[in-house]
């Protein structure tokens, strides 16, 4: 699988549309809400989809305490990439429409959005909260979370500031996204798609296992059937194990990986869903104490002491009150090397294995409520924008982000965390989509066209934490591996919603987008609009030279050295065409004014050979000329249209004007039409550059300068900048 391919058919994220109602008293209660919601799936449904619209269900009322809810929802299969896995798997779709919601609620009632938020999220005193349709907030508090964001933020100095932005004429706005990002995922909640009363409605729970050992020389190794990705999980079970063992962080090896051949797996092995936090490490603490119960019982045998009188530190276990200490490794050693020995009940070796199961992932009940989740993590975004009118530039001015994520296991790897959810969640506020023609051709096949952030975009943000440990695991620790994403598109949405005035909006909100709204105009509508143009036939001489969606279009000039009609007669040989045409390989004219070809052409290290037809109409010798074609290859196909005008010029010479219009399918569309125009121009070039050389040979070669020109020309023709 190269890079094309894989932006063309791999996976993304689901693309939803949501409309979503809520019901508010007049002192700003929230009543009811209303959800209707429609789930892209792209091509077709493969595991673990439709997850992605189900996972949120166990808390449709977000973070606020609403009991009456109804929901709909429709899932829909469609001819574009199928969906999979992505950061926040279904929370960045769900919260944004909710968040728009209360946002444009606070509005309408003439409420702070800020004191909106805190009338209306759980209050601590009623956790642990049992939500309508079934999930459970195991404790924290909420408005205490989000008045420390407030305060981080200078919630107050941010609006002074935007009001003041205001009265100078400047579009600026401030917006709030609250989450619940859920923590170690139930199987019950696979339940909710399925028929109710159907077969096989039996999944619950979310178990996790953790085995450690000690070899004979003392060294010790915890294994763990996940596979982490840069979440630094051996740095942070080294130092869990090494705090239950009394060792360095240095002296344990984590091993991570699942062979289900090898490892003690299950169902709900793997690193997804906040598992980590919640389960994953209390799995490796209930084992790495398996293993200290036994240190301490062995050591107890040696030193002749009760096993509750031995404390483990600095690699030794220690007797309390007395100066008589036995390494640990050397208790290691003898129980494997002299294991006969053993105090009775004791088993040879030094393995240690355990599982974690939390007993309140229950089925659905009989109202298909879902327990869907062991924690839950509380996340608080503020943002401030300023929007250019002239561009619809967006910059994010400030960023705050709070996060209650319970005991944090190892800080520096929550920071990292938290910053590369908000990337995440940037790019998809401002940035990143999937885009297609209304002919279903690829648009974004490359990252010339489908833009991710950089380190460059990421503006700095402030990140604060609040600590209310959860009982629902060993160690109080909740998950926060979403980090951003779930709330960076909603608050950002939320700012640009306050700056411009708009209720509507559609993410990514990118500067042709906003520009769109600021302007009036549909950002979709004129896609639809080139519907009925390219129904219209005319010259393309007169036609507005503009691409329509998903075309290629360009226009150009060259000066040639001779006179009309020998450039005219030039354009209709056969055998010296064939000579400067890039990549020709054949051409021929099997009857008047039509032509077959071959040509190999390389686009973006896509090389492959295209058979073309080309006829040719409205000549008028030797002034102008049409013609049009088709293509085909393995890797794609295309057809169009071009028009050739020849004028007079000084000194015996010809301008040569030329425009074209082009369709490109397949997957050499996929590269995206700002790098295919860069090459066809290129090509365009070669190709008169090489007439010129014909119809003068005297003027030689090019110059060291003209051909540095081409080979800037050609690379950024390949990068399509």
């Amino acid at each position: 699988e190269d890079r094309a391919e894989h932006l063309a058919s791999s996976s993304c994220s689901t693309d939803r549309k949501s409309i979503v109602e809520g019901a508010f008293s007049n002192d700003g209660r929230l009543l009811g809400l209303r959800i209707n919601q429609l789930e892209n799936v792209g091509a077709y449904l493969r595991p673990p989809e439709p997850s992605t619209l189900y996972r949120t269900h166990g808390n449709l009322n977000g973070p606020y305490d609403v009991r009456d809810i109804a929901v709909h929802n429709e899932v829909v299969v469609t001819n574009q990439m199928p969906t999979g896995l992505n950061r926040g798997f279904g929370g960045p779709q769900y919260y944004f429409p909710l968040q728009r919601l209360m946002h444009e609620a606070a509005k309408q009632l003439g409420i702070d959005p800020l004191e909106l938020q805190l009338r209306n999220l759980v209050r601590p005193s009623s956790t642990p909260y049992e939500c309508a349709s079934g999930a459970v907030f195991d404790g924290g508090d909420f408005p205490a979370t989000l008045s420390h964001a407030a305060s981080l933020a200078d919630y107050g100095a941010l609006v002074r500031q935007r009001d003041r932005a205001r009265a100078r004429g400047e579009l600026s706005g401030i917006g709030i996204s609250v989450s619940v990002e859920s923590s170690a995922s139930s199987l019950a909640y696979v339940n909710v798609a399925l028929p109710a009363g159907g077969g096989g409605n039996d999944k619950s729970g979310g178990i996790a296992s953790a085995t450690i050992s000690a070899d004979p020389g003392g060294r010790i190794v915890l294994r763990l059937p996940t596979l982490p990705a840069g979440q630094g999980h051996e740095t942070a079970l080294s130092q869990i194990i090494a705090d239950e063992l009394g060792v360095a962080p240095d002296d344990i090896d984590v091993v991570t990986s699942i062979d289900t051949n090898m490892s003690d797996w299950s169902i709900t092995s793997g690193n997804y869903a906040n598992r980590f936090s919640s389960a994953d490490s209390n799995a490796a603490v209930l084992a790495a104490r398996k293993m200290a119960a036994k240190f301490r019982r062995l050591a107890a045998a040696k030193l002749e002491c009760h096993p509750d009188d031995i404390e483990l530190s600095d690699g030794r276990a220690r007797v309390k009150g007395r100066n008589i200490d036995i390494s640990l490794k050397r208790l290691a050693s003898w129980a494997h090397w002299d294991s006969s020995q053993l105090p009775p009940g004791e088993s040879g070796g030094f393995t240690e294995m355990a599982t974690f199961t939390p007993d309140s992932l229950l089925p659905p009940d009989r109202e298909g409520r879902v327990p869907s989740s062991l924690s839950t993590t509380l996340m608080c975004d503020i943002a401030a924008v300023r929007i250019s009118p002239d561009t619809g530039h967006v910059t994010v001015e400030s960023y705050t982000s709070v996060h209650d994520a319970g005991r944090l296991i190892n800080p520096a790897l929550v920071e990292g965390q938290v910053r590369g959810g908000f990337a995440h969640g940037l790019g998809a506020a401002l940035m990143e989509r999937i885009s297609y023609d209304f002919q279903g051709q690829l648009l974004t096949g490359t990252f010339a066209d489908y833009l991710c952030p950089t380190a460059q975009d990421i503006p700095p943000i402030t990140l604060g934490h609040v600590a209310f440990p959860t009982d629902r695991n060993e160690l109080g620790s909740r998950g926060l591996g979403d980090g951003s994403s779930m709330n960076a598109p909603a608050a950002i949405a939320n700012a640009v919603g306050d700056a411009i005035g708009r209720a509507d909006l559609t993410l990514p909100l990118t500067p042709s987008r906003t520009w769109s709204y600021l302007n009036g105009i549909d950002p979709e509508q004129p896609r639809e609009a080139t519907k009925e143009r390219e129904r219209q036939p005319g010259d393309i001489w007169t036609q507005p030279h503009t691409a329509r969606a998903g075309e290629l279009v360009g226009e150009g000039e060259a000066l040639l050295p001779k006179p009309p009609s020998e450039v005219w007669q030039a354009l209709f040989n056969v055998e010296g065409l064939k000579g400067i045409i890039p990549g020709c390989r054949e051409l021929e004219e099997p009857e008047p004014d039509h032509f077959r070809a071959k040509i190999v052409v390389a686009i973006a290290g896509m090389r492959t050979a295209y058979d073309a037809r080309l006829e040719l109409s409205d000549k008028e010798e030797p002034l102008s000329l049409r013609f049009s074609g088709d293509a085909t290859g393995s890797l794609g196909h295309g057809r169009g249209e071009a028009a050739i005008r020849l004028e007079p010029a000084p000194q015996g010479r010809t301008l040569l004007h030329y425009r074209y219009r082009a369709q490109v399918g397949g997957r050499v569309a996929s590269v995206g039409h700002r790098m295919l125009g860069g090459v066809v121009n290129l090509l365009a070039n070669q190709f008169f550059s090489g007439l010129a050389r014909q119809l003068d040979p005297s003027a030689g070669k090019a110059g060291l300068l003209d051909r540095l020109r081409f080979f800037w020309k050609y690379a950024k023709a390949m990068t399509g900048r």
